[in-house]
Parts: C-alpha cells; sequence; structure tokens
C-alpha cells in the first residue's frame, strides 16, 4: 500500500512543475478569483505544513538515533525489551500520512468555505444552492449541518488520532488500535459480559493497589475518602501509597540508570505517570488515580488477562487506571520508551505544556505504547522477537470507566454506569490552567469552530459590500475608475457606464442575513448537543 502512495505522488510530481504545483494549489482561478477556497485558508494550511513536514524528516532520524543511545544506557532486558524500527522506513510512512492528513482537511474547508458563497460568482455558478430562494436556503442549511457533523467526526477523531499518530512515531497503529483492536482479548463493551467471560478464570495479576500524591496526609478534600474506598472494596489486597519523597527513593534504589531522566522532568505530574508504570511493572496489581473511586469489586476485571487498560471517552486510552502482571513485557518496553520520550521533535512543533506532558509521559504516550508497532509487539508473538510467550491484553470502554467526556461537561451521572465512579472538577490539567478552550477548538467542536471564524469573515465581507453600495450611491459617476468595477459601452450613446462588479442586492443581502442566522442555530445546537 505504501509502494503504491508513493508511486502516486511520484506520478503527481513529474506530471507538473514545482512552479504549476505552487500555483495551482495556492493562486489558481478558482481558489483566487473565484474564492473557491479563501487565500488565507490554503496559506493558513500550507506554511505550517511545510513547517511541520520539515521538522518531521528531521525529527524522526533525530529521534531514532536518541533511541539507539539510550538503549546502550539502559540494562540489557530493557533494551531489549525496545522498540527497533527502521527509520528509512518509518520517516517517508509518517511523511505521507501527514500529507494526507492535510490533503484532507484541505478538502474539508473548501467544502466549508463553497457553502459560504463568498461573491456573487459562486452564486451564479450554483444557484440551486446559493441562490436566492426558499428550496436553495433549505438545501444549504441540510449542506451546511452535514458538513459540521463530518468535519466534527473528520478532524475531532480521525485527524487527532494521526496527528498523534504521526508525531509518536507509531506509523498508523495508534489509529488500528483504537478502530480495530486486534488483540484476542480485543474490546470489551459492558461489565456484565466480562464478568460471565471471566468467572473461572485464573488470575496472574498480584493483588496489590497502587496510588499516588504529593504527600500521604492531608489529601484534597474530594479525594480523603479514596484509600480507604479502595481497601474497603478490596479487603485483604496489599495497599501502597507513593508520595513524591517515596516515588524518588524507589526510582533510585531500584531503577538507578532511569534517575537522571526521572528528575529531568519539568511538571510533577510527568514523574506520577512514570511511578505508575514503574510501580505495576515492579510489584504488579493495579494502578488508579485518587479522583476515581470503585463501586465494586476489580477482582473480575483482572482474571484471565496480563495487561488491562482502558479507553477514555474521550480519544483513545487513558493511563489514569491501568493494571498489569509483575514483569510484564509490555511494561518493561514502555519503561524503557520513556527516556526516549522526554523530548521529542514534535514538543518543538507543539510548544503546549498538555501537549508536552501527554505525549512523553501521559495517556497519549500510554495509547501510543499499547498499538502494535510500539510496545504492544508484546501481545502479537508474530512480531516479538524474542522467545517468549505473548502477552494477553485487555481493553476495557468507556462504560467500565464512570467518567465524564470533557466535551460532555461535568454536571453528568456518568458513575451510574459504570463500575468506578470519577470525582468531577480534579484532573491535573486545570489545575493551574483552564484548558476548556482548546477543548473546545480542538477535540469536542472544531466545526463549530471553523464556522465561526467563516462567520466572522461573511460579515466582514457583507458589511464591505454595504459600505461599497452606499458609496457608489452617493457617487454614482466617480471620477477614478473603481478597480472592483467593469465598464460597458452604452448602445445608445457610447457613454461609459460605471456597473459594480459585485453588487450586493436587498434580497440577496435578506438571504445571507438569514444564512448567518440558520449557521449560528447550528453551532449553538451542536455545541449543547
Amino acid at each position: 500500500m505504501y509502494i503504491k502512495v508513493l508511486f502516486i505522488f511520484f506520478f503527481f510530481f513529474k506530471q507538473k512543475t514545482a512552479y504549476e504545483m505552487l500555483r495551482s494549489l495556492v493562486g489558481s482561478e478558482m481558489c483566487i478569483r473565484d474564492r473557491f477556497v479563501p487565500p488565507v485558508f490554503t496559506v493558513g494550511i500550507l506554511v505550517p505544513s511545510t513547517i511541520i513536514s520539515i521538522a518531521l524528516l528531521v525529527g524522526y532520524p533525530v529521534q531514532y538515533a536518541k533511541y539507539a543511545q539510550n538503549n546502550a544506557q539502559m540494562p540489557a532486558e530493557f533494551g531489549a525489551a525496545n522498540v527497533h524500527r527502521n527509520v528509512l522506513v518509518d520517516t517517508p510512512i509518517g511523511l505521507c500520512m501527514f500529507l494526507l492528513c492535510i490533503a484532507s482537511l484541505w478538502l474539508c474547508l473548501a467544502g466549508g468555505s463553497l457553502l459560504f458563497g463568498f461573491n456573487e460568482a459562486q452564486v451564479q455558478r450554483y444557484p440551486w444552492l446559493l441562490g436566492n430562494s426558499r428550496g436553495a436556503l433549505v438545501r444549504w442549511s441540510v449542506a451546511m449541518l452535514v458538513f459540521m457533523l463530518v468535519y466534527n467526526w473528520f478532524y475531532g477523531t480521525f485527524f487527532m488520532m494521526a496527528l498523534a499518530d504521526i508525531q509518536l512515531n507509531a506509523v498508523g497503529s495508534m489509529i488500528s488500535l483504537a478502530l480495530w483492536p486486534s488483540p484476542a482479548e480485543g474490546r470489551w463493551a459492558t461489565p456484565e459480559l466480562l464478568e460471565h467471560h471471566t468467572a473461572n478464570a485464573d488470575s496472574t495479576i498480584p493483588k496489590i493497589i497502587h496510588q499516588t500524591y504529593k504527600v500521604r496526609e492531608p489529601l484534597p478534600g474530594a479525594w480523603n475518602s479514596t484509600p480507604d474506598a479502595w481497601q474497603k472494596m478490596h479487603p485483604g489486597w496489599d495497599y501502597k501509597f507513593w508520595t513524591d519523597v517515596s516515588m524518588r527513593e524507589f526510582v533510585e534504589k531500584e531503577y538507578s540508570w532511569f534517575l537522571p531522566t526521572y528528575d529531568a522532568y519539568q511538571y510533577p505530574i510527568q514523574r506520577a505517570d512514570v511511578i505508575r508504570y514503574l510501580a505495576v511493572y515492579h510489584y504488579g496489581g493495579i494502578y488508579a488515580d485518587l479522583d476515581l473511586q470503585p463501586l465494586t469489586s476489580m477482582e473480575p476485571y483482572l482474571k484471565g488477562t496480563d495487561v488491562l487498560v482502558f479507553e477514555t471517552p474521550n480519544l483513545g486510552l487513558t493511563n489514569m487506571i491501568l493494571a498489569g502482571k509483575q514483569g510484564s513485557s509490555f511494561l518493561r518496553c514502555t519503561i524503557a520508551q520513556l527516556m526516549g520520550r522526554q523530548t521529542s521533535w514534535g514538543h518543538w512543533v507543539t510548544p503546549y505544556k498538555g501537549f508536552q506532558i501527554l505525549s512523553s509521559s501521559g495517556p497519549t504516550f500510554w495509547w501510543a505504547m499499547a498499538s502494535p508497532a510500539l510496545c504492544g509487539k508484546a501481545f502479537n508473538p508474530s512480531t516479538d522477537g524474542e522467545a517468549q510467550v505473548a502477552e494477553r491484553l485487555r481493553i476495557l470502554s468507556p462504560s467500565f470507566m464512570g467518567r465524564c467526556s470533557i466535551c460532555r461537561g461535568a454536571a453528568t451521572d456518568c458513575h451510574k454506569k459504570g463500575v468506578l465512579k470519577h470525582l468531577v472538577g480534579s484532573s491535573w490539567h486545570i489545575a493551574k490552567t483552564n484548558t476548556s478552550m482548546s477543548h473546545f477548538v480542538f477535540l469536542c467542536q472544531p466545526a463549530v469552530t471553523i464556522c465561526l471564524v467563516g462567520v466572522l469573515f461573511k460579515i466582514f465581507w457583507l458589511v464591505r459590500q454595504v459600505v461599497d453600495a452606499r458609496m457608489r450611491e452617493r457617487n454614482p459617476h466617480p471620477d477614478v475608475e473603481d478597480p472592483s468595477s467593469k465598464q460597458h459601452e452604452s448602445e445608445h450613446d457610447g457613454s461609459v457606464a460605471v456597473v459594480p462588479k459585485n453588487s450586493l442586492s436587498n434580497q440577496h443581502l435578506s438571504y445571507e442575513l438569514i444564512r448567518l442566522c440558520i449557521l449560528l442555530t447550528w453551532c449553538g445546537g451542536l455545541t449543547h448537543f
């Protein structure tokens, strides 16, 4: 498949010169004269895409060289468990994936900008959609709603997954894990089905609970009852609480080779992420954040598997709760990957604190590690070079979590449907800065965002048209020719009359205002959907 993609790209490049390609992308008649796609959209995509492409071509080889260097610094068993991939293969795959994502995004924006109809040329070309009639208005309303729904799905799921996959060098396997889980255990949708499946299964995961916070006491008010809740629901289980002091002592004693990386993390949450992987690998058991409380015993869900992961109701996997057997080869590979992921080319391209945490040690990193192309190789004996039995992976759907999606708001009763209760309002990423705006723009309502931008452009265009029309009414025969108008010889006396190129009738203005009202209604409806 990848060879076919490369062949298509080569054929396209061969048929067009660089000048023709640039002109067709940025300066073609359809793009500029008729405003099929406003130039600001094309340039706004082309410039950052070029920068990211260059960073990818440089970043992939640098990242892979860092992996080789880190393998030499860690113990042999961790180096052997680490991911060994070919940079000459992965770099063109990553670049092709990125270019296909950008091309798809541009096509979505092209379709959306057509629906805005930025001038009379579009109205005349597509009267059935942009004309001044009730039928055209109904068709436009339906087309705009369909566009917003499709764009929300494309950008909020596939596009964001693809970008995360590219920046974490997963060569498409993060997308495949999310859409088509391949391990034998696969994804379980409901607790009832899983309990019936594991009724007589064995358990390789020790009965140990791990939790962490800066200090043992005092805990934040909402979390005071969490340790007791876990111990009460799991009598006889060992309970280990990790503080900042005990975490560092543990790393220094048991994993001294990793201590420089541990101390170099910029944010405390990154060290909290790391300790959950190290503790579960070292002792086995289950880890859970303090903002999760069990509504039932987790023992039935740990039977018959070696590694247990949870899907988030937002996107991908979450590391706020996880479980594994002692000495898991999957967790060994995950720990080995931490050294090379502390800094990456993606952090330079996206200098955003939240993304740096997510991709270096947090949920996005954890999601990538479970993918088949990376540490997920431990679950597939056909791709595992080591002579060992493949581990069993179990993925639990968001219905187990009891956690609300960040796109649904905090005032829901999600915990009534799960086996866990999520204490709302205690997420790490809103401790100091509110990231609800970035969630809205990039994950929850990307279509609403782009449409609101389009509304601003449309309002500016309408105001300019109205102002120009008023100026022409006051001065119908200007001494200096208006460059936005056309001159036509009168058939009767040969005099020159100035005819505006983009005249805006009252009827057209009324329909444009109605369209704006309908669009704002769609935006409000999707926001509260």
